[in-house]
């Protein structure tokens, strides 16, 4: 009975000398838990704060570039073309003096076809403004659309490239050489362009905006426009640029279709633009007299003139009707 009061005082007093020290341990370890707890939502909060900081700036960063972007391009398109820009387009390497010389020859051309057809002299003025002034421009334009063309279809193939040399860990200006050295021209020139350009010291978001003043197309604005928010807010460059290369592919396959849908029209406008140019040739050499009078009397000067004036308005018409922007 003694041993059993004496160990139940025993206990008794362990506990009321232990108990103190393990509730102030608890009262501790609670405490550093909610220190601990307090720490760890105060640095959520903070990573949440630059995150969304990060994000605001690097938005405000994309936005800053687009309006930039946005402003050079609507000050370029108010700019009238230069004739040097327009060769540059064209990809003739001619200097403007040369270009002038060869209009000259053109239009003596056309002024020798107006004696062997013995048109007026009035018409004779005619044709030389054309062979000065409407040949050459023709010629450019059509050597322009031409070369834009060129580029418009190898340029999907060249953003593949880049994309295959980002993701195998090459920067971005081997992957343009790679381009520049491979690819068909006029793609191929362009990029030795941007390439010489970044060797000189120009920012690659310059560089890369002088593809859209030689090739001016949507597509050309949307590389510049990509290679220049990468520059400024960084991100993955491979992933946009694999984006945009699907969307190239698909207003390529657009355009294809359109092409394929209205070459019915095209042929029906072309029929119908040239059956009056091929009949006045056939009643010409039948029967001349018939149709000289055209050539020979000032009422027929006029008929002959407003023939020709409506004729080019409609063809301007068809023209538009059959060609579709993508």
């Amino acid at each position: 009975m003694i041993v059993a009061l004496v160990t139940l005082g025993s206990i008794l007093i362990a506990v009321a000398i232990f108990l103190p020290k393990l509730s102030v341990e608890k009262r501790a370890g609670e405490r550093m838990r909610g220190i601990t707890a307090g720490a760890a939502v105060r640095n959520a909060r903070t990573a949440g704060r630059n995150r969304v900081e990060e994000s605001a700036k690097r938005r405000k960063n994309v936005q800053d570039t687009l309006k930039e972007i946005e402003d050079k391009t609507a000050n370029k398109t108010r700019r009238k073309l230069t004739l040097s820009a327009r060769l540059k387009q064209a990809g003739l390497k001619i200097s403007k003096p040369m270009y002038f010389l060869l209009s000259f020859f053109s239009a003596l051309i056309f002024v020798f076809i107006g004696f062997l057809m013995e048109v007026p002299p009035l018409l004779l003025l005619g044709f030389a403004f054309v062979g000065f002034f409407g040949f050459p421009g023709f010629m450019l334009n059509y050597l322009k659309n031409r070369r834009i063309n060129k580029f418009t279809n190898d340029l999907p193939e060249a953003i593949d490239i880049m994309v295959r040399g980002i993701k195998a860990g090459l920067p971005l200006m081997d992957g343009m050489r790679l381009v520049a050295s491979e690819a068909r021209e006029p793609l191929a020139g362009e990029f030795r362009g941007i390439i010489d350009a970044q060797q000189l010291g120009v920012p690659m978001s310059e560089a890369v905006m002088r593809i859209h003043d030689n090739i001016p197309i949507p597509e050309t604005n949307f590389f510049a426009t990509v290679v220049a928010i990468q520059q400024s807010s960084g991100g993955s460059l491979s992933e946009a640029l694999a984006n945009l290369g699907r969307v190239l592919r698909e207003r390529k396959k657009m355009r294809m279709k359109v092409k394929a849908i209205s070459s019915e029209a095209k042929a029906s406008a072309g029929i119908i633009g040239s059956l009056p140019v091929f009949v006045a040739l056939a009643v010409y050499f039948l029967n001349p007299d018939y149709i000289s009078l055209l050539f020979t009397t000032s009422t027929g000067h006029l008929i002959l003139g407003g023939s020709l004036f409506w004729m080019f308005c409609g063809v301007m018409i068809m023209r538009k009707m059959i060609n579709f922007e993508i």
